[in-house]
């Protein structure tokens, strides 16, 4: 398909580009909580890795109980970080996203979909 390769590029930007820069952003502007930025920026960098280049892994086989196990831990650390960045709007709309994005996952491996 010729939109393939479009398509790779929009994912890429939104999974990888988009959470980044708001991270930046906050980290820019906020005097404080720079441990909780870095470790949004982890996710991110992990979320892309397992992902886009070494799924199995990462994140361990399709229907595993060690493919479920990341993949919910993720998302609740992502949404534990979303309750801890309080009044920083940047940080917290790029944790929004990140947990979207492990939940999105974790929805899209459950056997029933």
């Amino acid at each position: 398909m010729p939109g393939n390769g479009l398509n790779i590029i929009i994912a890429v930007a939104l999974t990888f580009v988009a959470p980044l820069l708001l991270i930046i952003l906050d980290w820019k502007r906020s005097k404080r909580s720079k441990i909780i930025l870095l470790l949004l920026s982890l996710q991110t960098v992990y979320f892309c890795a397992a992902f886009l280049i070494a799924r199995p892994i990462l994140l361990g086989h399709d229907y595993s109980g060690r493919l479920y196990g990341t993949i919910a831990v993720n998302a609740l650390l992502a949404l534990a970080l979303v309750l801890t960045l309080n009044r920083q709007w940047w940080g917290l709309m790029a944790a929004v996203l990140i947990a979207c994005f492990w939940l999105g996952a974790l929805y899209i491996n459950l056997p029933w979909f």
